[in-house]
């Protein structure tokens, strides 16, 4: 890739995201958690999650699919939790989380991990990860916040199978990506699981 094309695929990133945050915050709350009910639902129905032993989601923000729900229901069934936290430039952890009043606000206004008591996980130990994302397509391929921290982790994990929990407006025909940008396994929206490998849909 030259360095013309890189730049374009970064501008149109940069459109794209910008786009897809506003049409997040046009849902309504109460659109938005009824939605995002119907889709832990979904999740927690498939056997990969069942199965799962370790999970690594998120602290979601105020108009992303909401996951608070999910950290609880996976407490109540005993699975081991994870959430990201970011200990260097470009360099994130998998922290063990044991409750939600753990939480703490990150450099980036993000409720992580507490840095003062971290527990981390070894990557190759997670069965299931749950990956942000601003936009999808059908073939996995995601547009997130920026930063890459989930492009240089996912690579360390590679037993857990990567699920977006994503609005049914968040997937699109396409996405602009870059060679480095690693897709998901499967996307969960409140109508729809789509099944992804290795860039194809399956059936």
């Amino acid at each position: 890739m030259d360095i013309a094309e890189d730049a374009a695929i970064v501008a149109a990133k940069k459109k794209l995201r910008r786009i897809m945050q506003a049409r997040r915050k046009l849902l309504p709350k109460d659109t938005r958690f009824l939605k995002s009910r119907l889709i832990i639902e979904r999740l927690t129905r498939e056997s990969v999650f069942v199965a799962a032993k370790s999970i690594m989601l998120y602290a979601s923000l105020p108009y992303e699919v909401q996951l608070f729900p999910l950290i609880e229901e996976c407490r109540v069934m005993k699975k081991r939790l994870a959430l990201p936290i970011i200990v260097g430039q470009g360099e994130m952890w998998a922290a063990r989380l044991n409750a939600i009043e753990e939480l703490v606000p990150d450099a980036y206004g993000m409720l992580s991990a507490n840095r003062t008591n971290v527990v981390p996980l070894d990557p190759k130990e997670l069965d299931l990860i749950i990956v942000p994302g601003v936009a999808f397509n059908l073939n996995g391929d995601r547009l997130g916040l920026s930063g890459g921290y989930y492009d240089r982790f996912l690579p360390k994990a590679p037993n857990a199978c990567r699920v977006a929990l994503t609005f049914d407006f968040q997937i699109l025909d396409a996405v602009p990506v870059s060679p480095h940008d690693v897709p998901v396994d499967m996307l969960i929206s409140e109508t729809r699981t789509i099944y992804v490998k290795d860039g194809r849909i399956l059936d």
